[in-house]
């Protein structure tokens, strides 16, 4: 199977190699006319990735692809022609430290690459998000590469075409299986205001935050995890924390909540869902109120009043919010 898929740390050089491979690249496709995009991870400043520069290769037509592969080949590039059958639509060729992809610019294939691409370097959330997933899931399919790459398919996918409709979320409650998902999406859940990034996975450490996910599955702990098509895109949960402890405490016998989607799939009405999905497991548990806490520069106050919050006090700049059940 191999070698494990490692994620590691973004690095200054991975431009540079680009760089300088375009203009070997661009000298062996001449005399055709080609575009040539650094694309994938390394292409992205600030996320980590595998180190590979992958590189995508525009042309006309296929034909002239294929008329330079010999060229390509003589630079130490190895040509896999095995992989059209399930991507007809591009020539695959690697050699150490790089990957090309070459296919007729302007199609589907090239534009979604350079969308989900643009997309990233557009939204420092985004890019720190997609770094979480990757991460969970190298740990997930360790050298399993091609399951690797399958899982991060719907993430891709559903962010490249983001301004198409999107099914409902099934909801499932939440397991202790769940636990590494639900670090990330306790890390997803806080928000400061754009355009700042996502906050260092460190302050996850903080007990603070910590006592909102650790050792999933207490006596107390409700929650749903909604998916698509099999795949996780966000969850809404509530855990008794007594003593006084949490932003968001009343007493108790008053669960606090957070909730989180990824950025692929917010701003779809997902968010409702998984919340009154949430707040109806609390009632079959028996509870009488939720409380949250919230920015006040968070859009999703709105969301949370349309699920039946009101605002009670003001916590250190946050908004104290609070479902009666």
């Amino acid at each position: 199977m191999g070698e494990p898929v490692v994620i590691e740390p973004y690095r200054e050089a991975w431009p540079a190699a680009f760089e300088q491979e375009r203009t070997r690249l661009a000298a062996a496709f001449a005399p055709v006319d080609v575009s040539i995009e650094h694309i994938g991870s390394t292409a992205v400043p600030g996320l980590g990735a595998k180190p590979i520069v992958d590189i995508l290769v525009g042309a006309g037509s296929l034909p002239a692809i294929e008329s330079r592969i010999p060229a390509l080949q003589a630079m130490g590039y190895r040509y896999f022609p095995e992989h059209e059958a399930a991507l007809p639509m591009r020539r695959y060729l690697d050699r150490d430290g790089f990957h090309v992809h070459a296919v007729e610019q302007g199609s589907a294939f090239w534009n979604d690459h350079l969308a989900f691409r643009d997309a990233l370097r557009a939204d420092a959330r985004l890019r720190d998000e997609y770094h979480l997933l990757k991460r969970r899931l190298a740990a997930k399919f360790g050298a399993d590469r091609a399951g690797y790459t399958d899982a991060k398919a719907a993430y891709i996918r559903t962010l490249v075409d983001r301004d198409k409709p999107q099914p409902k979320p099934v909801l499932r409650a939440i397991v202790p299986a769940d636990q590494d998902l639900l670090w990330d999406l306790l890390h997803v859940a806080l928000w400061d205001p754009p355009p700042a990034a996502m906050r260092p996975r460190e302050v996850l450490d903080n007990p603070g935050a910590s006592i909102y996910a650790a050792n999933w599955g207490q006596p107390g702990d409700v929650g749903v995890i909604g998916d698509i098509d099999g795949e996780p895109i966000g969850a809404c949960w509530m855990r008794l924390i007594r003593g006084g402890a949490g932003l968001g405490y009343i007493d108790d016998e008053t669960p606090q909540l957070g909730i989180a989607l990824f950025g692929p799939w917010q701003h779809k009405g997902h968010g409702k869902v998984l919340m009154l999905g949430a707040l109806e497991a609390a009632r079959r548990h028996g509870y009488r109120e939720v409380s949250l806490t919230v920015h006040p520069e968070n859009p999703a106050r709105h969301l949370y009043e349309r699920c039946g919050f009101t605002e009670r006090a003001e916590r250190r700049s946050y908004r104290l919010m609070v479902c009666e059940l």
